[in-house]
């Protein structure tokens, strides 16, 4: 069974600096958590005539943040579009303070325009790297650095962009996936975790 009370527990908070990321951030520290706050140092610049949409804290504002949740909590600085980008978050808490006990996913790209008229393959596969692939791959890899040990506690955070976010077509399609790994994330944590 899952134990979500954090009291003592190391939470990783993707996105953690700001917005939903940065009040489960303070939320957790509350209540006894040492939170890892993943923040991005920088966000690469958009392609021509497009914006990004999401909220990029600066890396500066995570480590004030961390500083006022105490706890020895701390940043991890990581670009989630990146080919290693699972794996660096995962390694550095667990080098830091050893494996994530409770991993919250709530970073995510967002561009505009991103509608029918604007949808590329270099913006979806953006869009998949950041909010469906580095997901799925981070919790593999802090489930595969906790074998041996009670099972990780997993919880993907969003909304329902295609219905909230009108003309958010490349944002909304990866929340299928979203709802896929919500579904069934005690099995597949558990098969981690035997194998």
């Amino acid at each position: 069974m899952i134990d979500p009370r954090p009291t003592g527990r190391t939470v990783l908070v993707t996105g953690g600096a700001g917005g939903i990321g940065a009040a489960i951030s303070r939320a957790s520290a509350a209540q006894g958590a040492r939170v890892a706050v993943h923040c991005l140092a920088q966000d690469p610049a958009p392609p021509a005539s497009r914006q990004w949409a999401h909220v990029t804290p600066a890396a500066e504002r995570a480590e004030q943040s961390t500083r006022r949740l105490g706890d020895d909590s701390f940043a991890v600085g990581a670009d989630l579009s990146g080919p290693d980008a699972a794996r660096r978050p995962a390694e550095a808490v667990a080098q830091r303070t050893g494996p994530v006990d409770v991993l919250v996913d709530d970073a995510a790209h967002c561009q505009t325009p991103d509608s029918i008229d604007t949808l590329t393959s270099d913006s979806l596969e953006r869009h998949y790297r950041v909010d469906a692939v580095a997901p799925a791959l981070l919790t593999a890899e802090a489930a595969r650095l906790r074998r041996g040990q009670e099972p990780l506690s997993v919880s993907n955070v969003g909304t329902d962009a295609a219905h909230a976010f009108p003309g958010r077509t490349g944002y909304g399609t990866i929340w299928r996936h979203k709802h896929v790994t919500n579904e069934r994330p005690c099995k597949v944590i558990d098969e981690a975790n035997t194998a």
